[in-house]
């Protein structure tokens, strides 16, 4: 027998269980949750122009929540000449911190709990020159380059909120309700009849 082989083998073998324990003994990854009805509502839509934007979203009730030691990252990878935002409303705690790296601004300082909305006002840039990249990502994460990003949301920033709300009373026995148009997928129409 020669003792130099045994101790090699042993030493790949060792080496080899090692390997599968520690990847036996990892934590699973966690999944990375949304963000109630984010939303990016832009001055205006000009390609290249010069826009201010109002971005609102919500933490989920299940969410953990937001604390001053985390980042809001405000992801614009299209948009240029990025200036930091400069308030907040909403339900939050804290002072924050309005940071601009590159195509990314970051606000820190802040604590939001689940179940709760913020609106962030004041981020300017320059809009995109084609209208397919007016894409803005809010990632909230624990650390400042956001490698650990526990909610995100995509949205794309337009000129209006999205949400269009009508109001109509039809007298009783007296006319007629017609709704013609198109809608996108999931749009609900609710009818009441008989009273509120």
């Amino acid at each position: 027998m020669n003792i130099g082989r045994i101790k090699v083998s042993v030493l790949v073998v060792g080496t080899i269980l090692l390997s599968v324990f520690g990847i036996l003994l990892q934590s699973p990854a966690k999944a990375v949750e949304g963000l109630l009805y984010p939303r990016d509502v832009i001055s205006n839509n000009v390609l290249g122009a010069y826009a201010e934007h109002a971005i609102r979203f919500g933490l989920p009730v299940n969410a953990e929540p937001i604390t001053p030691t985390d980042y809001i990252l405000i992801d614009m990878p299209f948009f240029t000449n990025l200036v930091a935002a400069n308030s907040i409303t909403g339900s939050y705690e804290g002072t924050p911190v309005y940071t601009v790296v590159g195509s990314r601004m970051r606000v820190t300082g802040i604590s939001v709990l689940p179940g709760n909305f913020i609106n962030i006002y004041g981020l300017k840039a320059n809009n995109p020159h084609e209208y397919d990249w007016f894409d803005v990502y809010i990632r909230i994460s624990s650390d400042i380059d956001g490698q650990v990003i526990r909610n995100e949301a995509h949205v794309i920033a337009t000129i209006t909120t999205g949400t269009v709300t009508v109001t109509a009373v039809v007298e009783a026995n007296v006319g007629t309700l017609r709704i013609t148009g198109s809608a996108p997928p999931g749009m609900f129409i609710t009818y009441t009849e008989g009273g509120t």
